[in-house]
């Protein structure tokens, strides 16, 4: 039972922050069923009932003390999805002691016709600040500045590489911007991310044993280790889940002064929860534009 009701709780987290008690009802209920238990429907209802208050007991309200909660509002969490958002807030801080080598992007930009704020967007991608966000709705030509930012890097010698929430996306940033271009999802993968089917990730070590293929994992291969100063742009990052956004920023930040992040996202953002990361602007001391 304790088995069903934390797996439970695992899928309720891997699609959202909060959830109601129906919520994990249904998540218990879909579990039970998978495995094929059989049992007279008096009993099954009892062990949902049982399992569902299990899991239950181990959420805490978000709610304030006192305040009403009915039942059709997901109020309930896990110190699993707190610690998931915590978890991408430290990764990247400036230091203080290491200063930014900014890049002159006006004649670049001049040339593809940004405007003021494109210039200075362009300007911070292309310098060398561990971490720029850059917010702007469809249409505004973040695309175009990328590409300006990319260009101007190159000119310094410093490589860029684009990650998607998705494959498609990251063909077309490949297409549109000309640099290596992968999902989120491969890179963090080559890098020895694992997940389940409850959404429960975990990471392999060089020499461990991949569960998936039943091979010895030997690491990243070449193609998808971070180079030194590189630009690891992330396009749509306001899509990534928690934990994909939290595994992402494991691999920037552990290639430490070698790699830098930027992240494209639009103006409005998707309510925090693991099924969508607040990532973009939870991070201290990183410029947002």
């Amino acid at each position: 039972m304790q088995q069903v009701a934390s797996r439970a709780l695992d899928r309720c987290a891997a699609s959202a922050s909060a959830w109601t008690p129906h919520t994990i009802q249904e998540q218990v209920t879909r579990i039970t069923t998978e495995s094929g238990a059989q049992a007279m429907p008096a009993a099954l209802r009892e062990f949902v009932s049982l399992a569902t208050d299990l899991a239950a007991s181990d959420c805490f309200s978000i709610l304030p003390p006192g305040a009403a909660a009915p039942e059709h509002v997901a109020h309930l969490t896990s110190l699993g999805v707190v610690a998931a958002e915590t978890g991408t807030r430290p990764t990247h801080r400036r230091n203080p002691r290491r200063g930014t080598e900014t890049a002159d992007v006006t004649k670049a930009a001049q040339t593809a016709g940004l405007d003021e704020g494109q210039t200075v967007a362009a300007a911070a991608v292309a310098s060398t600040d561990p971490l720029v966000i850059v917010e702007g709705a469809a249409g505004a030509g973040k695309t175009t500045m990328l590409g300006v930012a990319i260009q101007v890097a190159a000119e310094h010698r410093r490589a860029s590489r684009v990650v998607a929430p998705t494959l498609r996306a990251a063909q077309v940033a490949h297409e549109e911007l000309g640099v290596p271009a992968t999902s989120v999802a491969a890179l963090v993968y080559a890098h020895g991310w694992r997940w389940n089917e409850d959404g429960v990730w975990t990471r392999l070590a060089a020499g461990d044993t991949d569960p998936e293929t039943g091979r010895t994992y030997t690491g990243p291969p070449k193609e998808a280790r971070l180079l030194r100063g590189e630009r690891v742009i992330v396009d749509e990052a306001g899509m990534l889940d928690q934990d994909t956004a939290h595994a992402l920023l494991t691999v920037t930040a552990e290639a430490g002064r070698r790699s830098r992040s930027s992240a494209t996202a639009p103006n409005s953002r998707p309510s925090v929860g693991a099924g969508y990361s607040t990532w973009p602007p939870t991070f201290a001391g990183a410029p947002t534009i």
